[in-house]
């Protein structure tokens, strides 16, 4: 019974990680990729482009969801150590 719990809850966990990745890392991806397209890879890892509002907007909303993580992570840590 319990084996089951903490596989469910692993499996769990691996899927909040993907989807967690997708929504943190997927928009500011396809900023820098239109960016590269438009004036070049130079442009889009440049620190000019990195602290753009929109893109330091979206690294603090960043902060909600890795703080959620967090929690949960040692929440499962807690359940399997004790």
């Amino acid at each position: 019974m319990e084996d089951s719990i903490v596989k469910r809850c692993l499996l769990v966990h691996q899927r909040r990680i993907d989807v967690d990745d997708t929504c943190k890392l997927l928009p500011i991806g396809v900023l820098q990729t239109v960016a590269s397209i438009k004036h070049g890879m130079w442009y889009a890892r440049s620190a000019e482009f990195m602290q753009d509002s929109t893109l330091q907007t979206l690294r603090w909303m960043r902060i909600f969801g890795d703080a959620v993580f967090s929690l949960g992570t040692i929440a499962l840590a807690l359940f399997v150590t004790v």
